[in-house]
C-alpha cells in the first residue's frame, strides 16, 4: 500500500516470531494454506467473524482480495463452522471491521465494510450493533484504531481522529485509552491481547507503558514488512 518493496526473508522472520510469541502464550494456531497469487491473505482477520461455531464469511472490496472467499470457505467447511454469507453485493471484511463485545457487535464502515453489512451479520447473530463511522483513510478497518484488550473489565485502546465525533460517545461502557496520533499511525490499535498479555506491533512505547502500568504483559511484535502492505499483529491472526 505504501509503494515499498517488501523483504520477503525478513517477513517471513517477522510472522514467524509473531507465530511463536502466540503460541508460547499457549494458544493453538491453525494454518491456512498460502497461495501465490494472494498475498493479502495473510491477513487474516479479513476472512470473515467467527462466534462459537459460527462464521460469516467477508465480501471484499478490492479485486485483488476476493477470489480469497473459496479458500477461507474451504477452511472453515473442514472444521465443521455453520457458514453464512452476505449478498456480494455488501462489502463486509470480517474481524477487520467487527469486533464482539458480550451481546454487541462493535462494527466500523466506510472505507471497507458498508453499513447495510454490518447490520445483516448483527442479524445473523441476533446481536446488537454499535456503527462506529471512521473518517481517516489512514484508518481504513476498525481494527486499526480500535482494540478491547480486555473484554472482562471492557478496557480498550483507541485513536480518537480516526472517527465521526458523534459514533465514537457511543462507547460509554468501556474504558478507552486515547492513543497519540504517532503512534496510532504505527498501528498501536492493531493489537492481539489474550488474558494480560498483550502483542503490540514495536516501536510504540507510550501505549506500552500505559498498559504496563496496568499490570499488563506487553510483547513488541516487529512488524516492519507488513506495515508497508497496511497490516500488522491483529492483521495476521482471526479468533476462531
Amino acid at each position: 500500500m505504501q509503494g515499498d518493496n517488501i523483504d520477503k526473508m525478513l517477513a517471513l522472520e517477522q510472522w514467524e516470531r509473531l507465530k511463536d510469541t502466540i503460541e508460547n502464550l499457549g494458544i493453538t494456531v491453525e494454518l491456512l494454506r498460502p497461495n501465490k497469487n494472494l498475498p493479502d491473505m495473510v491477513f487474516a482477520a479479513n476472512g470473515g467473524l467467527v462466534h462459537q461455531n459460527k462464521v460469516v464469511l467477508s465480501n471484499f472490496r478490492h479485486s485483488e482480495r476476493i477470489s480469497e472467499y473459496s479458500h477461507y470457505r474451504q477452511w472453515f467447511l473442514s472444521q465443521r463452522y455453520q457458514i453464512h454469507t452476505l449478498d456480494p453485493q455488501l462489502k463486509f471484511e470480517g474481524q477487520g471491521d467487527a469486533i464482539i463485545h458480550n451481546n454487541t457487535i462493535i462494527g466500523g464502515f466506510g472505507f471497507r465494510s458498508e453499513l447495510r453489512a454490518l447490520e445483516k451479520v448483527a442479524d445473523i447473530y441476533n446481536m446488537n450493533l454499535i456503527p462506529l463511522k471512521l473518517k481517516d483513510p489512514r484508518f481504513y478497518h476498525l481494527d486499526t484504531c480500535l482494540a478491547i484488550l480486555d473484554k472482562e473489565n471492557g478496557l480498550g485502546i483507541f485513536y480518537p481522529g480516526a472517527f465521526e465525533n458523534t459514533n465514537i460517545s457511543s462507547l460509554t461502557n468501556l474504558k478507552l485509552i486515547k492513543v497519540p496520533e504517532g503512534e496510532a499511525k504505527k498501528f498501536v490499535c492493531n493489537s492481539l491481547a489474550y488474558k494480560n498479555n498483550v502483542l503490540m506491533p514495536a516501536n510504540n512505547n507510550w501505549t506500552a507503558a500505559s498498559l504496563k502500568k496496568l499490570n499488563y504483559n506487553v510483547f513488541m511484535i516487529e512488524t516492519s514488512e507488513y506495515l508497508k502492505a497496511g497490516g500488522s499483529v491483529q492483521c495476521l491472526s482471526l479468533w476462531v
